[in-house]
């Protein structure tokens, strides 16, 4: 069990971490096209700090092939499970909880990482002033490594939407309404459901950081910031509990797969 003086760091951090979203909330970097030549500016310097240096190496090694993937099929088959049973009964339940102080402040916290790209503008600009420096080269790739798994979990799961179109909870459609293609030209975002992109970013940084940390107490703790984000998303009904779970999934494997490249490479 953690001593009550790391509880008070733990304690200490994350109201750190809240706090810096919240705060980078009020920088005017709300311009999706501005946190793209950011990131882009960052993937550039990646490359010359030689980040990239082992990837085809990486993808003809047999690297990938060690990675275990039962996990992954396993968290696809809870995924199932939950759509097919709880989905409906899991909403109802956590609809009738939104008041409940501890589900609120998680919420709202959840919400923060999610929907605040201001926070990822903030975690980029961390990242180039870590990598001016030589001596700070592993803590410049963590953070790139958090920025990189996100942004790939983004990615798949924004071109998911666009296979199932799943309808949203607010859309009244009920939880098996899939493939509705009136959505890619009209009402799009109402049958952008599954799977949730918010929690693929903020599931892509923390599973890279549960990869990452050592301390089995912390590493699980950090998984408790992609479900908060979860939470906030279905209070909302803006995603089905399914969508969430399939989004942590996601994000856990590609995780898995950027850390394995990090180790061998630095």
């Amino acid at each position: 069990m953690p001593t009550s003086s790391q509880g008070k760091m733990m304690r200490i951090s994350f109201d750190l971490f809240t706090a810096a979203a919240a705060k980078t909330a009020d920088i005017d970097f709300s311009f999706k096209p501005i946190l793209g030549i950011l990131l882009a500016v960052c993937a550039l310097r990646a490359w010359q700090t030689g980040y990239f240096r082992a990837l085809f190496s990486y993808f003809r090694s047999w690297t990938l092939r060690r990675i275990q993937v039962f996990h992954f099929l396993l968290f696809i088959l809870i995924v199932l499970i939950i759509m097919r049973f709880f989905d409906q009964p899991v909403l109802n339940l956590i609809l009738a909880y939104e008041d409940n102080p501890v589900l609120s402040t998680l919420t709202y916290c959840g919400g923060l990482f999610g929907k605040n790209i201001n926070f990822w503008a903030f975690m980029s600009l961390i990242y180039l002033g870590l990598s001016l420096n030589p001596a700070w080269r592993k803590a410049a790739h963590l953070f790139f490594g958090m920025m990189l798994t996100s942004a790939l979990a983004a990615l798949v799961v924004h071109g998911l939407k666009f296979i199932f179109l799943r309808t949203r909870p607010y859309g009244e459609h009920g939880p098996f309404s899939f493939f509705n293609w009136t959505g890619l030209t009209e009402n799009r975002h109402v049958f952008q459901s599954l799977a949730s992109g918010d929690v693929a970013l903020v599931a892509g940084a923390s599973g890279y950081l549960f990869y990452a940390i050592r301390n089995r107490y912390w590493r699980w703790l950090v998984l408790l910031i992609p479900i908060s984000t979860a939470l906030s998303r279905i209070v909302h009904e803006k995603h089905w509990p399914s969508d969430t779970a399939a989004s942590i999934a996601i994000s856990m494997l590609i995780a898995r797969f950027v850390w394995a490249y990090q180790k061998i490479k630095i």
